[in-house]
């Protein structure tokens, strides 16, 4: 979307245009979603951080300057909502241990992403990226699967471009050697 096409977007969003809001969801809604599924490997909590990520865009829109496009933006709020929901799972996670109760761990079964990957070496692939530690996963998650760029993932993340192509050049790295010692075959 070019720079005039989105300040007239946000100016018809701000007079209150129903159809801005609409067009503002319909062009972001999928992006950010898929983000969020991605990141999370789960739909019903990607369509919940989705909505809590539209909804702290609505509540901040009037503070939006501008200075970085309008999707970078969305994307970063959704990045954080997640990066709050594992910080809150991890918390309750670790009160349930403390309670001397802990939940039989969810997730063994097969999910729409998996039933996708029919391929199995693109199951072990799938399987590595989601084995490397958080903040490596998510970079090549936003990069490979995404297909955000470095400047937008530097946006997103507020740090120089630079730093984003180093830290997704590392995670590449760890990620070749997970597959090397995964057993992933390189016919």
């Amino acid at each position: 979307m070019s720079e005039e096409t989105e300040r007239d977007l946000l100016r018809r969003i701000h007079t209150g245009e129903r159809a801005a809001c609409e067009e503002f969801i319909r062009m972001y809604y999928k992006p950010v979603y898929g983000l969020l599924f991605n990141l999370s490997r789960n739909a019903a909590q990607a369509e919940d951080l989705t909505q809590e990520t539209f909804a702290a865009a609505w509540q901040h829109i009037g503070a939006f300057d501008g200075r970085r496009p309008l999707g970078a933006w969305l994307h970063r709020i959704g990045y954080n909502k997640f990066l709050d929901a594992q910080r809150s799972q991890v918390r309750e996670h670790s009160a349930q241990r403390l309670a001397g109760y802990a939940p039989p761990h969810s997730g063994s079964g097969m999910g729409p992403v998996e039933r996708v990957l029919s391929d199995e070496r693109s199951r072990q692939l799938h399987d590595a990226i989601h084995r490397l530690e958080g903040a490596g996963r998510d970079l090549i998650i936003m990069h490979y699967l995404q297909g955000l760029s470095f400047r937008e993932m530097s946006e997103i993340l507020g740090e120089p471009a630079g730093t984003v192509k180093w830290r997704v050049s590392e995670a590449l790295a760890r990620l070749r050697q997970e597959t090397l010692n995964g057993g992933l075959n390189h016919d």
